[in-house]
């Protein structure tokens, strides 16, 4: 009997922690997408996510996300934000893909990864998203706002 709750405990354990990545397809120097597509993340057809080993915190302006192994998509924050504010986002990608996308109304503005960008809002005003795309990605993005 304590076999067999071993046993289950094991494979609970394994499932869990493997999880259904997506695998990184066009080699270790190369951090941009290769199985999801923009046309899938502007229509929603990524509909699972799933991490290992991940931290996040956030408090008022910035925050950060550190997380080992992340393949899907997910919303790192989503603010109102006016004419002229920026936004500090730095990433860094040590493996696998990874895509950031800065969501204003309909429109999408790839941010580049592993670097420090600034976006500005220089034509917008109201919600804004900030989303990431990951395919079995090693990864930290960190966010700092700014009026």
């Amino acid at each position: 009997m304590k076999k067999l709750i071993c046993i289950v405990i094991l494979i609970f354990v394994l499932a869990i922690t493997t999880g259904c990545h997506v695998e990184d397809t066009n080699g270790k120097e190369n951090f941009e997408l290769s199985t999801y597509t923009f046309d899938d993340i502007k229509n929603n057809r990524i509909k699972s996510s799933n991490s290992i080993g991940s931290v996040e915190s956030g408090f008022l302006n910035s925050g950060f996300i550190k997380i080992k192994k992340f393949s899907g998509k997910r919303l790192l924050i989503s603010r109102m934000v006016n004419y002229l504010d920026q936004v500090k986002i730095t990433s860094t990608v040590e493996s696998g893909n990874l895509a950031i996308y800065v969501i204003c109304g309909d429109n999408y503005y790839k941010i580049p990864v592993n670097t420090e960008y600034t976006f500005v809002y220089d034509n917008y005003e109201g919600l804004s998203s900030i989303i990431y795309v990951g395919e079995s990605a090693k990864l930290k993005i960190e966010y700092d706002y700014k009026a």
